[in-house]
């Protein structure tokens, strides 16, 4: 009899210092076991779930909403619109204490089959490099992605991109793993697809960014027309030339000459092309050649007056 009159007294205590109530959370709801060959169209984001128990328990359960879950699961459900009841757990010290009902217990889930397309990865660059620096030519691995989901979302997708910030790069290469983006034709990002692999590998070397200088072309001329006919003017087109190179040497640089023109044994006006000769350390921005014409006069014409190189369009 004093055991039983304890435990009426326990109880009663304990009822009295934590009387049940209920306190009602929205939880995010996660979609489970999804089969392979589907894809979630349509579901709940969040549900209600009402929580009933002692005060202190309740209060304490309430208190780490992020170790409650709410789920369905959808394992051997095929493409349509299905009714799932809600399942909710609560973390294992409430077991007993504390219950966890669903507001409400089912929700409507619509599944689609899911398609999938293979799409060329694109480097994507966000503000410039260093001062007097160039990227080199990207390397990614993959090189190419999956995005897979409802045949409506991937449509939409037009391109795979990893988005890369050189402007804050230092004086170096990027090398690191990016995220891979799927986009519409205006850009936006696509959402409701999945993209495999989430993110790609990317390195860039940091190059010293070549510098350019127009430099005046000099015809190279070998030998004389036989007399008594004479050269009466010379044209270059175009007179100038733009060389690309280290910004040192090109300060070196202010005329580069052509191959040899032979005028031995010309009697006769006449244009040809003509390659123009860069240093091996040098290149030439617009191409190796440039346009000369050679105007001889004959003894019986009158020596046209001689004139400047001029440039014509």
């Amino acid at each position: 009899m004093a055991l039983a009159i304890a435990i009426v007294i326990w109880a009663y205590a304990n009822e009295g210092q934590s009387p049940r109530v209920s306190r009602e959370l929205r939880l995010p709801l996660d979609v489970r076991k999804v089969e392979p060959g589907c894809v979630v169209t349509s579901a709940p984001k969040t549900v209600k779930v009402l929580l009933e128990g002692g005060r202190t328990h309740v209060n304490s359960a309430a208190a780490e909403p992020d170790a409650i879950t709410a789920y369905v699961n959808l394992r051997g459900k095929a493409s349509g619109r299905h009714v799932m009841p809600v399942i909710v757990r609560l973390p294992e010290g409430f077991t007993g204490l504390v219950s966890g009902t669903p507001v409400p217990s089912e929700v409507p889930i619509r599944l689609g089959e899911k398609v999938q397309r293979t799409l060329k990865i694109n480097v994507q660059f966000v503000g410039s490099p260093p001062v007097g620096y160039q990227f080199g030519a990207p390397q990614l691995s993959p090189s190419r992605a999956v995005v897979s989901g409802t045949a409506e979302h991937v449509n939409a997708v037009a391109r795979l991109v990893a988005a890369v910030d050189t402007g804050g790069s230092p004086a170096g290469s990027i090398d690191g793993d990016f995220l891979v983006i799927a986009q519409g034709k205006d850009g936006e990002h696509v959402h409701g697809v999945d993209v495999t692999p989430e993110k790609a590998h990317l390195r860039m070397e940091l190059l010293e960014a070549p510098a350019s200088r127009a430099v005046f072309v000099s015809l190279d001329v070998v030998g004389q027309p036989p007399f008594p006919y004479k050269v009466s003017s010379v044209e270059v087109h175009p007179q100038t030339v733009t060389v690309v190179g280290r910004p040192e040497r090109l300060m070196k640089v202010t005329t580069l000459r052509t191959e040899p023109v032979q005028l031995a044994n010309r009697t006769k006006t006449f244009s040809q092309s003509v390659r123009v000769i860069a240093p091996p350390d040098l290149t030439l921005a617009d191409g190796d050649y440039v346009r000369v014409t050679v105007r001889i006069a004959s003894p019986a014409e009158p020596e046209a007056p001689a004139s400047e190189p001029s440039v014509r369009d």
